[in-house]
């Protein structure tokens, strides 16, 4: 199989859910629509690869297909799963639940080895009777894209509530000068990250409504956070303190933004 899902929050998930919750990824392939089921059905085996490039599939894992039961919309509702996947609204759907057990087999090129899909694309699921060239073997799995610089990175909320556990131990590392805009009206607010968990801890303090009185007026969900600067870790409190305030001044944060004076 070639998973390309539709749902775009789901594709652009999909690669760091192999990577890091396969529960999450095995929950996506193990539910399919009856008039999709049939080749899973007779299958012994699943070689499961994403569709990461046009042409290509990126290989995830094999699994054993050990049985299949139905599964009804109210079923499918009420996995954990599921709800985070499609959100607690999603209708459900009947379907055919199957048990696929990941095996030790070819582990080693999990997110590394790519090969050629045949056409056409459509074809989602094929039989592994035909030729499958090899298009690359990279060196180190490229299921989690690298983190952009920071001067170059922008996370939404959503973003930042999924982050690759890579990124997150990148921000964990970084005290700084922090921006949030919200993007229904562009006012920032500018802050400052020193202490526990540095950076990624305050962002995350923010996304849950935090301590801030004018961005906790708002919805947190419409927030983008970006890097103003980086810091060094000797840095004592006052001066980061200082600097942080230089970046409410240049920005104007106080007089037309979120800061409280």
């Amino acid at each position: 199989m070639r998973h390309t899902p539709t749902e775009k929050p789901i594709r652009d998930k999909l690669r760091s859910w192999a990577a890091e919750r396969h529960n999450m990824f095995n929950a996506y392939q193990a539910t399919q629509l009856p008039k999709q089921a049939g080749m899973l059905v007779r299958a012994k085996r699943l070689v499961s690869c994403i569709g990461h490039e046009p042409g290509l599939a990126l290989f995830v894992g094999v699994y054993e297909v050990q049985g299949s039961r139905p599964m009804t919309a109210e079923e499918f509702r009420a996995m954990p799963e599921n709800q985070e996947m499609y959100g607690p609204d999603h209708p459900g759907a009947n379907c055919l639940w199957f048990n696929l057990q990941l095996l030790d087999s070819l582990k080693e090129w999990k997110g590394k080895l790519a090969v050629r899909w045949p056409p056409p694309p459509v074809n989602w699921a094929r039989w592994a009777d035909g030729i499958f060239p090899i298009q690359a073997i990279h060196p180190e799995s490229i299921l989690v894209p690298s983190m952009p610089a920071w001067r170059e990175l922008v996370l939404d909320w959503e973003q930042l509530g999924s982050l690759p556990s890579s990124w997150a131990d990148r921000l964990c590392q970084w005290r700084g000068i922090y921006l949030i805009q919200d993007k229904t009206d562009g006012k920032n607010y500018v802050g400052s990250a020193s202490g526990e968990q540095n950076i990624f801890g305050r962002w995350l303090q923010h996304r849950a409504g935090g301590d801030a009185v004018k961005l906790r007026e708002r919805n947190s969900s419409d927030f983008l956070f970006s890097i103003l600067q980086i810091l060094e870790h000797d840095l004592p409190s006052g001066e980061v303190v200082d600097i942080e305030n230089m970046w409410k001044t240049r920005l104007h944060t106080r007089s037309s933004g979120l800061n409280v004076n």
